[in-house]
């Protein structure tokens, strides 16, 4: 569920203030599968799905925003070798954190949308950070290499 919630959030993400500040509140009530919250939660994620889909049906445009979160995720995904340490929603929500963090840094967004993102995904109970993934696997410091000629140490 936790997993799935990373799809249903990013639709707030995506310029949806009023359905994210809904998240804010109730996200721990779609994990917990209570019937009224679960119901809206996903008739609006697909509803805004399709929207987006039908308007943008080739993705040269509007459609690319549903990649919210994924191209992190993706990277993360394949560094960890697509095991069981990271579920693909948990890749999601770490990389929307760090997507709005990078927006941040490069002045796209206040710094505490950032901030906001990060505790909406924590809230309930979504890796935020690298460090969080278990065994740390991006954490840990490569084995030394032989340098080759040329390079120094």
């Amino acid at each position: 569920m936790r997993a799935g919630y990373a799809e249903v959030i990013k639709y707030g993400l995506l310029g949806d203030a009023h359905f994210f500040a809904w998240c804010e509140e109730n996200g721990a009530d779609v994990v917990a599968r209570q019937p009224a919250a679960l119901a809206y939660a996903v008739a609006l994620s697909v509803q805004t799905k399709a929207e987006i889909v039908a308007e943008d049906e080739r993705e040269a445009g509007r459609r690319a925003l549903l990649n919210l979160g994924h191209t992190f995720g993706h990277a993360l995904e394949a560094e960890i070798g697509f095991g069981d340490a990271l579920m693909h929603g948990e890749a999601v929500a770490l990389g929307c954190c760090q997507a709005f963090r990078f927006s941040a840094r490069q002045g796209l967004c206040p710094p505490a949308d950032a901030t906001r993102v990060e505790a909406a995904i924590a809230a309930v109970g979504l890796p935020t950070r690298m460090d969080q993934i278990p065994g740390a696997p991006l954490l840990r410091r490569p084995p030394d290499r032989p340098h080759g000629p040329g390079q120094e140490g």
